[in-house]
């Protein structure tokens, strides 16, 4: 197993410190166990930082803690009724959006790096993204559920990058599972979970879920960064 571990370290093109056990012989030298002893313990050290560099017998947080992920993501989502607006396309009164013909949409994405430092926090956030919202439906100019004389779908778009360097931003993830959960911001409202991949190299999400903040009440996501 060792042997392999070495092989595969060389392969990986992995730099090895330069050899260096505690005690040399030569021939007609007596050997002593302590002194052999001493060497074997400095060869499993040095396997130990070989094994730790390639993930090898490594926990998820050692594998994440430390280290730069970057990637991209994209959502979709539908909005439903707003509970901020009392209006109503069907009584053509207000201007919410309660009318079972006109359903609002959004789809964005972009790109994102961010470091997981080891103690627990997150670091060189970077990153941008694009959003369009609009209606499934034309909305009626009159807010009227019967035939309208024209229609609008009322597009949107909206961009917004970032560039944080020590941002309230904190990551945890269990060892046992390889769920990554992140705390935007220190917002425990804004918290999102991951999966790591089993080598630490891929962070990932396919999320389907319903919120309840009254207006988006449907969205998908996916998210993939790779360990830099």
């Amino acid at each position: 197993m060792k042997k392999q571990i070495l092989i595969a370290a060389i392969s990986a093109g992995l730099a090895l410190p330069a050899l260096a056990v505690p005690n040399t012989f030569t021939a007609g030298d007596a050997i002593v166990a302590a002194e052999m002893n001493e060497n074997f313990t400095a060869l499993e050290n040095r396997i130990a930082v070989l094994e730790a560099r390639l993930g090898i017998n490594a926990t998820f947080s050692e594998m994440i803690g430390g280290n730069t992920y970057s990637g991209q993501f994209i959502y979709f989502g539908y909005f439903g009724d707003d509970d901020f607006d009392t209006g109503s396309m069907v009584n053509n009164s207000g201007d919410g959006f309660t009318s079972p013909y006109a359903v609002r949409f959004l789809k964005g994405g972009g790109q994102v790096t961010m470091t997981f430092e080891s103690d627990g926090t997150i670091t060189n956030d970077m990153g941008q993204e694009s959003e369009s919202e609009g209606l499934l439906v034309g909305a009626c100019t009159d807010y009227q559920a019967e035939t309208c004389p024209s229609y609008s779908n009322d597009m949107q778009t909206y961009s917004d990058s970032w560039n944080e360097a020590a941002p309230s931003s904190t990551w945890s993830v269990d060892d046992s599972t390889g769920i990554v959960t992140i705390v935007f911001d220190g917002d425990p409202d804004d918290t999102e979970q991951f999966k790591v991949s089993g080598d630490g190299s891929v962070i990932y999400s396919l999320s389907y879920f319903n919120e309840n903040d009254g207006m988006r009440e449907v969205e998908n996501s996916v998210v993939i960064l790779t360990r830099d």
